[in-house]
């Protein structure tokens, strides 16, 4: 079972995002090398080309690569927004880490160019705390702020159980949750509800009592069979979790919503 959204949702979205809240109509995609970046790339540029937008240029960043080979890619690509005379608009579909010297490049140029990002964008709240980016430590937001990405949770608007989530997390571990430990969560929730259910103390085999608990899992299949999550109501259709992306914009160094979702 996946207990997350899939990327072709993920990306759809954000294409849906740019195309129809934001009002832009090009777009310059960076991608990864991966299952990951290429399968983001393939549903926004579809998408995007759906609703009437251009994709104007793709580049890819092999993540194999050693990072010096990486960071001379990615100051390449800044060189080329950069001499562009407009402010464009760019998704990108790469690690976080890798986002991180390319937003920082752009900024650095006083660059104004619309990004957007996938999930994994969410790292740039740590990412941007190394000794690599003082600006960031100076004045949280400076390189990162009005960068947009998706994410599975946002806990500013979340429901009772994310705060919950938030409250045990902060007193815990003296930190902010992020999406991930949402994610987390209600997987292990799903999976325990379903062990519960399954009633393995009546014994059996092991393949019997994993049967048991698959059928569990299954039974989630409708919004009243569903589980209270941090993320919303967990359930499934078929195997995928009925999951919906968020879409934040960083503010003073922090991911929050955006006011038009």
């Amino acid at each position: 079972f996946r207990g997350i959204f899939t990327n072709h949702k993920q990306a759809a979205y954000a294409a849906v995002y740019l195309s129809d809240i934001l009002e832009r109509r090009e777009v310059q995609i960076v991608y990864n090398e991966t299952a990951y970046g290429e399968s983001l790339r393939d549903s926004f540029a579809a998408t995007f080309r759906e609703r009437g937008g251009s994709v104007v240029r793709e580049d890819s960043l092999n993540p194999e690569q050693a990072l010096e080979l990486r960071r001379g890619r990615l100051q390449s690509i800044c060189e080329q927004v950069a001499a562009r005379p407009e402010p464009v608009s760019l998704y990108l579909a790469i690690w976080y880490n890798d986002a991180a010297p390319l937003i920082a490049c752009l900024r650095r140029k006083g660059r104004e160019d619309l990004i957007l990002g996938a999930d994994d964008l969410a790292g740039l709240e740590l990412e941007f705390r190394g000794d690599e980016y003082p600006e960031e430590q100076e004045h949280p937001g400076a390189l990162s702020d009005g960068v947009y990405a998706v994410s599975a949770l946002l806990f500013d608007v979340g429901g009772e159980t994310a705060q919950k989530l938030r409250r045990s997390y902060r007193a815990r571990f003296q930190g902010e949750p992020d999406w991930l430990v949402a994610v987390y969560y209600d997987s292990a929730f799903a999976v325990l509800e379903a062990i519960r259910r399954a009633r393995l103390r009546d014994g059996g085999s092991i393949a019997r009592q994993r049967a048991r608990v698959r059928a569990g899992m299954a039974a989630m299949n409708t919004p009243r069979r569903a589980l209270p999550g941090a993320t919303g109501p967990l359930y499934f259709r078929g195997r995928d979790l009925n999951a919906y992306p968020d879409l934040g914009v960083f503010s003073r160094g922090r991911m929050v919503s955006t006011y038009s979702d």
